[in-house]
């Protein structure tokens, strides 16, 4: 059996403060990654600013069969010298299901995408970004909800209705 984590309210960050959280799940594999479900509820995470060299930089670092769904990101940065960066997951081989990323700051060596930085045979369905900057791009593709290269191995879909959010 799996444990269930859930939002009960939305999260605010301070946006002025660099590397004012840590990535849940943050060990390559099953070590340390983050294999559990967290449903958001629709409730909105803002504000986080993460800098960092590690490998997998996310809300969540490396998934490893976990499932994140119904989660609204806005106003992050996720920037510095790792790889594998992503606004909900950095290396992905779970499920992310009805994410919305919103006005978010992905960058950073390697493979990089808005939703997810890398999907390694996980499963990304229902979620989509918005005024999202990847690299040194600001206009995506629906390519870019995950990084285009050799990991995507998985069926993607770019929805632009199902989330209801106020902005």
């Amino acid at each position: 059996n799996k444990t269930y984590f859930e939002l009960g309210a939305d999260i605010q960050y301070d946006n002025t403060v660099d590397n004012n959280s840590k990535c849940i799940g943050n060990g390559e594999g099953g070590d340390h990654s983050f294999s559990e479900v967290f449903d958001g509820k629709g409730y909105t995470i803002s504000g986080i600013r993460m800098l960092s060299s590690r490998l997998a930089q996310g809300l969540f670092g490396w998934s490893w069969g976990g499932t994140v769904k119904n989660v609204i990101l806005t106003d992050a940065i996720f920037s510095g010298s790792g790889y594998y960066a992503g606004g909900i997951v950095g290396y992905n081989q779970g499920t992310v299901e009805n994410c919305l990323v919103i006005d978010v700051t992905v960058g950073g060596n390697g493979d990089h995408g808005a939703v997810v930085g890398v999907n390694d045979q996980g499963t990304v369905t229902n979620s989509y970004y918005r005024n999202c900057t990847v690299g040194s791009e600001s206009n995506l593709s629906n390519a870019h909800i995950v990084t285009a290269g050799d990991y995507v191995t998985a069926s993607i879909e770019d929805y632009s209705a199902g989330i209801e959010y106020t902005t």
